[in-house]
């Protein structure tokens, strides 16, 4: 994870956590999303960039609530980054 903007890496495993709870493989997530298992997989370790539509595919495909879809899709658009906290920034942890 050392060069995935924390955010990506944070919107790839909700992406795992519903696959997971929607008791799917990546074969079956794929199948289902329209989307490539390399990219799911991709997609879920924040390796690559994520894109709204693809995130909003992948999450309805696997059922998840429009609001999560919204949420992780809104996020999606802030993933890259570089750095979305820090020291002295009011939505930080520590703040």
């Amino acid at each position: 994870m050392a060069d995935t903007p924390p955010l990506r890496w944070l919107v790839g495993n909700e992406l795992a956590r519903h696959r997971n709870g929607a008791k799917l493989s990546l074969s079956d997530a794929a199948e289902q999303s329209g989307i490539s298992r390399n990219k799911i997989a991709n997609l879920e370790l924040g390796r690559q960039a994520q894109y709204p539509e693809d995130i909003a595919a992948v999450l309805t495909a696997y059922g998840v609530s429009a609001s999560d879809i919204e949420r992780l899709t809104t996020l999606t658009g802030r993933a890259d980054e570089a750095m979305w906290w820090g020291r002295g920034n009011r939505s930080s942890p520590t703040g």
